[in-house]
Formats: structure tokens, sequence, C-alpha cells
């Protein structure tokens, strides 16, 4: 692949050129992140809008699938292993990246809050039972759904929990999640969120892991808003 070709675009044409003429695993994966953070500062626009609690994750998936589909890869709902929320694929489909979405803090049409146990949750069906963490595979993400106020911090305290989960809790949690450090994705220059790494139980292979945050959180405090509620 050309890089200086890649250089002289950006945004949408950057990540459709290194996703639809990938050589590597690497080029696709460079481009699908771009793509998703695209899709994601789309759905942040909407964030007034509301689902069903019973629908909040699907309805919110869904928007993020649609940003991602045609733009030189295919993003579908996953069928296998326990149906993961999304599967992005290339136009060939020898490169895969499955995404998990979960939602962190308190739906706004629901008293249930979501901590950062529920994140490990996803985590955990990402690495053990959707991802095989093999070559052409070794990259997954976790789609969060922030409804809490200063989304920053609490994706902060997310990592702080997730590396002292790993070190300090079960041993079966130490086992699936050996060697857990934080990674840089060379090809992805992009701020939002944070990449761990670890050795995949089932593969042996270094995996990677992209903790992608959407923020949701919306409570408008202006008069005329409040008047429409």
């Amino acid at each position: 692949m050309c890089n200086m070709a890649v250089n002289r675009l950006s945004g949408v044409d950057e990540a459709y050129l290194l996703c639809t003429q990938a050589a590597t695993f690497e080029d696709f994966a460079a481009g699908v992140h771009i793509l998703i953070d695209r899709a994601a500062a789309r759905a942040e626009q909407n964030a007034h809008l509301q689902f069903a609690n019973g629908s909040v994750e699907d309805g919110w998936t869904s928007r993020i699938i649609e940003r991602l589909d045609g733009f030189g890869v295919s993003a579908r709902p996953g069928t296998a292993g326990g149906n993961a929320d999304i599967v992005i694929e290339n136009q060939a489909g020898q490169f895969t990246i499955i995404c998990e979405s979960k939602v962190l803090g308190k739906i706004p049409t629901s008293s249930t809050r979501y901590d950062s146990g529920h994140l490990f949750e996803g985590v955990k069906q990402l690495v053990t039972r959707y991802t095989t963490g093999t070559v052409g595979q070794d990259h997954c993400i976790l789609i969060i759904f922030c409804f809490s106020p200063k989304m920053k911090m609490a994706i902060e305290r997310w990592k702080t929990f997730f590396f002292d989960k790993v070190m300090n809790g079960e041993d079966e949690e130490k086992e699936y999640f050996e060697d857990l450090d934080d990674y840089s994705f060379p090809r992805y220059s992009g701020l939002r969120g944070f990449f761990t790494t670890h050795t995949h139980h089932s593969s042996g292979y270094p995996v990677k892991v992209r903790h992608l945050p959407v923020c949701l959180h919306h409570q408008p405090i202006d008069k005329s808003a409040q008047s429409k509620s």
C-alpha cells in the first residue's frame, strides 16, 4: 500500500482507501478505527434520542452500524458464538474486527445504573467468546455508551477497575488476561478511548482491545429545554 497516497488524504477518504485496499490486517484496522470514530461522533450528535429501556444498547449499536456499513466495510450484527453486537469485515472477508457494546452509567429511561463491572463482562465476551485472537482477528472493540457525566473521569475509573480486577482478582481472571498492558496502535493517531493488550487464552497470541467511549449523557438545564420535558 502506498503510504504517501494515504498521507495526502484525510477522514473518510483515508479510511475507505485503507479498508478497501488493505494489504495487511494492520491497514484494515487503521481504517476501521477512523470510521468508528466518525460513527461515534455522529451518535454523540444525537445524544438527545431515547430508546426504550430494554433496547438501549441495541438501539445505539444500530446507529453505529448505520454509519459504518458501505464505507469500504461490511458491518452487521454477529450470528455466531453468542451473537456479537457488530462484526466488521473487509470486502474480501479475510479481515474481521468484532465489537461488543455496553452501557456505562444510568440510562435516562431506567433506574438501573451500569458500572465498570458491566463493562468487564463485555470484555470477557469479546476475548473468550467472540474473538479468536488469531492472525487477522487480533483486534476487537468494546463500545462504551457512556451516560455518566464527566465521561473522561468515568473512563479513567473503568481503566483503573479493569487493571485492578485482572491483577488482584480471581485466578481465572488473571489466567485469561495474562500480560495485560497498555497498547499504542502505531497506525491510529486519534484521541478517543484507549487500547489494551494481553495474551489471548485460546490462541496464545497478543490480542488488542480498544475501549471506545461514546458520550451520551444529555441533561440540558436551560429553561427552554426544561419546558419541553
